[in-house]
């Protein structure tokens, strides 16, 4: 089945918009990164052994080196930067490594890091005695008179730069509702019918392709208004409703469209995360819950998907019935609230929801789907558009938003970006939705107590029965073995209404090879 979706389409514009820039960018950027050497450091952090001590050491004096103001290596910089990538390939092909993997793996990433920015060094610059300076990609092809790999690389950025235009030139008009003034979910391609379903939050996912294609002119500005605007109370602060209260539908779009201070938007992403941190404290479990995968599979053994969130955020029902917490949700967080975030992470990885790539999709506390004797369950997993999402939310923090930047460069966003900037308004009726949900929240749901049943005798007056049941599947057994199974109106087994015998069921019997007896699992029937 094929589906156009409307709010990943709307991803691929505003990744594409924003790419184009970034690659525009990278022609009037120094040829080899100012951020080279604090990378090397930060993968020499991942090395264990007490040998790798002086490397690390050497590195991080490097790195502040360069930071600090004419912090460029003296004399000829091209040919210095050089030498001093090729002493440092050179020390980490001497490092010495036990037989672990993850660490061998780390020294060689080391290695291939110092080794690419070698081979681009020296193929963009083949004679590094004509600059005083590191030389941009732009000066280094107008050195080499348009021929050579710098002037290539020109040409293949403009060339890349032109397809990314082409590429966001797409055509939303049979996703949008002229009378409702709204996006459908998407278009069901195989049965050629738009979704009857429709965004209709500006705390949405969506508000990105709203902002996107308002810019672009294929929307009028009403849409943007016309999107439902239902507040509530957060620790004192406004805050818009979104359906299921995720971390996904409330920062996702922040990760390339910008946010500005003392807006509705932006005390919205700031009262969502308190309440996901307060919410944790109440559940008494690491906070951060969106959208994810839960620890049910099917048949392949695949995890499902499930929209999570938290109770009194979403116009969605039912949000306190699962507790799944996702760890990209915290790293979202890490443009709002980084400090807390950070200790959050630090919590998740402490409960085993971190592997060899990073942090695992899920971690599953809901109790009817956590094992007896544990308390919950790490969803060995990693989802690519999660891990992607994180690393932008990281570049957010780390690179003071690049991405934002970028994406505010292109002209025809910077003309819209007025529609970012709405007040908080000053009288506004407060909705809280599904407040019995809310109120049950507050402390972990108790769970009920076992009951045993338990019939030394199977010679009773009458039949003692217990009933099964999944609403379609039943099940009746009585404490001497008889009973019935059914699906739905269907009967799997005969069975009689004989109280006196109770000889109708299921049975199960086991043999003795070597003497020939034979039991059964119940009294009945041998």
């Amino acid at each position: 089945q094929y589906y156009v979706s409307t709010v990943d389409s709307g991803n691929l514009v505003g990744a594409l918009a924003t790419l184009r820039a970034g690659m525009l960018e990278l022609k009037n950027a120094p040829i080899v990164s100012p951020h080279l050497l604090a990378g090397l450091r930060d993968t020499a952090d991942m090395l264990s052994s007490q040998a790798f001590v002086p490397i690390r050491k050497r590195l991080t004096a490097l790195a502040d080196q360069e930071k600090e103001p004419g912090g460029q290596r003296p004399g000829n910089p091209v040919a210095a930067t050089l030498t001093l990538l090729q002493e440092l390939s050179s020390e980490f092909a001497a490092l010495p490594v036990d037989n672990e993997a993850e660490q061998q793996g780390w020294v060689n990433a080391l290695q291939r890091q110092c080794l690419a920015a070698i081979d681009n060094l020296q193929s963009l610059i083949p004679d590094p005695q004509n600059f005083d300076h590191l030389p941009t990609l732009q000066e280094a092809a107008a050195m080499a008179r348009d021929s050579g790999l710098a002037a290539e690389r020109m040409r293949r950025i403009d060339r890349l730069a032109q397809r990314c235009d082409e590429l966001t030139e797409m055509d939303f008009e049979f996703l949008y509702d002229p009378d409702r003034d709204l996006l459908a979910i998407g278009y069901n391609v195989s049965e050629r019918r738009r979704d009857p379903a429709y965004y209709d939050l500006l705390a949405s996912e969506a508000r990105l392709i709203s902002f996107i294609l308002i810019a672009q002119n294929q929307l009028p500005p009403e849409h943007w208004f016309a999107l439902g605007r239902q507040l509530t109370t957060q620790g004192g602060e406004m805050a818009l409703l979104s359906w299921s209260g995720s971390m996904f539908e409330y920062l996702m779009p922040l990760l390339i469209m910008p946010t500005y201070e003392h807006t509705l938007l932006d005390q919205t992403c700031r009262a969502i995360v308190a309440r996901q941190i307060e919410y944790g404290r109440q559940r008494g479990v690491p906070w951060g819950i969106s959208e994810s995968c839960y620890s049910t599979t099917d048949a392949s053994g695949v995890y499902q998907y499930g929209a999570f969130g938290v109770p009194g955020l979403g116009l969605k029902r039912g949000l306190a019935a699962d507790l799944v917490v996702a760890p990209y949700a915290s790293v979202l967080a890490l443009m709002i609230r980084p400090r807390d975030a950070c200790h959050n992470l630090e919590v998740l990885a402490d409960t085993g929801c971190r592997g060899q790539y990073g942090f695992y999709e899920a971690i599953d506390f809901t109790p009817v789907r956590v094992p007896r004797g544990r308390r919950a369950v790490p969803l060995h997993s990693y989802m690519a558009h999660h891990q992607g999402m994180s690393l932008l939310a990281l570049t957010h923090l780390l690179m003071k938003r690049p991405m934002q930047r970028r994406f505010l460069s292109d002209p025809v966003f910077k003309a819209s970006e007025l529609l970012l900037h709405e007040r908080i308004p000053k009288v506004a009726s407060a909705l809280h939705p599904h407040v019995a949900e809310v109120n049950a929240a507050r402390r972990p749901p108790e769970l009920p107590a076992a009951t045993l049943r338990v019939f030394p005798s199977p010679q009773t007056q009458i039949p003692h029965v217990h009933l099964l049941s999944n609403g379609r599947y039943q099940v009746m057994i009585t404490n001497a073995g008889g009973g019935y199974s059914r699906w739905k109106d269907l009967a799997v087994t005969r069975w009689r209404e004989d109280a006196t015998r109770d000889n109708w069921g299921t049975f199960c019997y086991l043999r003795d090879a070597g003497t020939g007896v034979l039991w059964s699992a119940a009294l009945h029937p041998m």
